[in-house]
């Protein structure tokens, strides 16, 4: 995928190496957590799940993660290969641990 950061510089990220995407608070800017990187852009959430549907899987209102990169999901939260935790609120829990063991089982 290819992405303008905040300075305006142009990078193409392979999708596998994005762990999660995470809103900056009171801007319409996205910060992208990669395996050894992280870079800000210029983005809403919303609109990077449109641009690239089916990639990632929303889990709270302010993060997509990359499912390929969990590693457990415990009750309100996803741990990721980093060691990340990330939240997930009690409504989407059900949800999110459903589509993730789909994931699963899919591989």
């Amino acid at each position: 995928m290819t992405v303008k950061a905040s300075d305006l510089s142009v990078h193409r990220i392979a999708a596998d190496h994005i762990l999660y995407i995470e809103t900056v608070k009171r801007a319409a800017k996205l910060r992208i957590h990669m395996t050894d990187d992280t870079l800000t852009i210029n983005e809403t959430l919303p609109g990077f799940e449109k641009k690239y549907p089916g990639l990632f899987l929303r889990v709270h209102a302010g993060y997509l993660l990359n499912p390929a990169h969990v590693r457990q999901i415990r009750r309100f939260f996803v741990t990721l290969s980093d060691g990340t935790q990330l939240p997930v609120p009690e409504k989407k829990y059900t949800q999110v641990k459903k589509i993730l063991l789909q994931e699963i089982a899919n591989k």
